[in-house]
């Protein structure tokens, strides 16, 4: 299999070729190509996700390092990356993911435009005022999927082709490990045709 990108150049052969990308990206991609990958990408549906990656100037007091935030009308999660395994403690840095309804209603504005109500939304969850000395809003158009696509991931071996992704078993980090390591068993084994 050769591949072809947007300037017309040629790479490959390649005998097998894997795609790890959101599923509207990978039915975009792959369906043309790949009729039995068709149906199952065109059934994932993702939601959207704005975040924040906001730099505080000290660390905020609040007991936790993370939180779900529960029926708030602009948040869904906040998390102190220091917190995180290997990570650097020198710099009070959080992610703040605003909800699927907030991203969807605002997903085409400038994501400066953004910062300022992410920030006061913030704020809100810590019950205190923040000192941003850094904050950047990034768009993430397809970020949650609303339900796996049936398969921890899909490939045909007629074709020497697999797709995978978090979307495939419903999202998150352990979702996307189990997705790539699901479609490396599925190619070394010679695979199962996609449905």
């Amino acid at each position: 299999m050769d591949l072809q990108c947007e300037k017309s150049e040629t790479h490959g052969p390649f005998e097998q070729v894997l795609v790890a990308v959101p599923a509207p990206q990978a039915h975009a991609l792959l369906a043309p190509h790949a009729p039995s990958f068709a149906h199952p990408l065109a059934a994932v549906r993702m939601q959207p996700c704005i975040a924040l990656m906001v730099e505080l100037r000290a660390r905020p007091s609040v007991p936790w390092d993370a939180a779900f935030v529960n029926q708030h009308p602009v948040l869904s999660w906040v998390a102190r990356n220091a917190s995180k395994p290997g990570r650097s403690a020198d710099h009070e840095c959080w992610v703040v993911h605003a909800t699927a309804a907030w991203s969807s209603a605002h997903l085409e504005q400038d994501p400066a435009s953004l910062v300022p109500p992410l920030l006061d939304a913030f704020a809100e969850v810590l019950g205190a005022p923040i000192d941003a000395t850094h904050a950047t809003a990034h768009r993430w158009r397809y970020a949650i999927p609303e339900a796996g696509s049936g398969a921890e991931a899909w490939f045909d071996a007629t074709l020497g082709l697999g797709v995978a992704g978090d979307w495939c078993v419903g999202g998150r980090v352990e979702g996307a490990l189990a997705s790539g390591m699901q479609l490396g068993a599925l190619t070394v084994r010679g695979g199962r045709a996609a449905d």
